[in-house]
């Protein structure tokens, strides 16, 4: 990697440490400036504006999730046990702050107009749908998940659960309620797609 590449991936990954906690809105040039000790000029060497940079911390962090989600899900079980890998992996936070989906949805629920950001989350969102779905549709045609299901309804109901976990646990920051939704969500998953509990 060149060194103007290794400097902004570096300015990238701190920024995102920054944002995923403080707000990919909230997070202000001067705060950028302190964390990763860039000058502004050299900032607008590697970044068209702040948007720019939101937008690639934003992908960064979600990328970092990905790789984990995707780790967790890509073992030889059945397909319902996938299910109950990619809620353990969800919960892990591998970036400190929580789900930066949740951020970008709360940050720019009353931006006026289209959204670079919110447009991101909702693509991200999309994927993290689509892999459960994916996992459903594979269990369905193992035999190994009943087939009367709709995959991606499914997947959007387990979605709305794990991130209103995630909601609660930044909100009263008491890990108590993810605790509490990994129960649920196992027993839900037992019941609906004989997924054994622990």
């Amino acid at each position: 990697m060149k060194k103007g590449d290794a400097t902004k991936q570096r300015i990238v990954e701190q920024s995102a440490y920054l944002m995923n906690r403080k707000g990919f809105i909230a997070t202000s040039l001067a705060d950028i400036m302190d964390a990763t000790g860039l000058q502004k000029g050299g900032f607008y060497n590697h970044f068209k504006n702040k948007e720019d940079l939101s937008l690639q911390a934003f992908d960064y962090c979600c990328s970092v999730q990905s790789k984990l989600l995707g780790e967790a899900t890509a073992a030889p079980v059945p397909a319902a046990d996938k299910l109950k890998a990619f809620v353990d992996a969800f919960f892990q936070f591998p970036i400190p702050g929580g789900c930066p989906i949740i951020h970008v949805a709360v940050e720019t629920e009353d931006q006026p107009g289209p959204h670079a950001l919110k447009e991101a989350a909702r693509a991200k969102m999309d994927e993290r749908i689509g892999l459960l779905a994916s996992l459903i549709e594979t269990g369905q045609r193992a035999g190994q998940i009943p087939g009367g299901l709709d995959p991606r309804e499914e997947a959007a109901a387990l979605m709305a659960e794990i991130e209103g976990a995630i909601l609660l646990y930044s909100l009263y920051e008491d890990r108590a309620h993810i605790d509490r939704a990994k129960r649920r969500l196992y027993r839900e998953l037992e019941e609906r797609f004989a997924v054994r509990a622990d």
